[in-house]
């Protein structure tokens, strides 16, 4: 642990961190209104700030996004989730896809 007394000034690195910083609020920003999908292993996904649910098996799950529409495949699909911005689909995960629309 440092004592209080051992503080040490960043210099150039400070610039850098600052710059940091700010990036990162703007990634915040727009992170904000784009959709976020997180993969845990093969068993579950996470969907935030989706536009509903297209398609709905035990094989398929199709989920629109701001910009298409996400797919999840596997089997043993289930729906576990679901509010307005968010949504969890568990099961055996084969494979995800996105198709962009044009």
């Amino acid at each position: 642990m440092l004592d209080q007394k051992e503080v040490y000034p960043l210099g150039r690195g400070q610039k850098w961190i600052e710059m940091l910083s700010d990036s990162g609020k703007q990634l915040e920003d727009t992170l904000g209104i784009l959709p976020l999908v997180e993969v845990a292993g093969d068993r579950r996904v996470f969907v935030e700030h989706h536009q509903g649910v297209v398609q709905y098996s035990k094989e398929i799950v199709s989920i629109r996004v701001r910009y298409g529409i996400l797919t999840i495949h596997g089997s043993g699909l289930e729906l576990r989730h679901m509010s307005r911005t968010q949504l969890a689909v568990a099961g055996a995960v084969n494979s995800i896809t996105l198709e962009r629309r044009s």
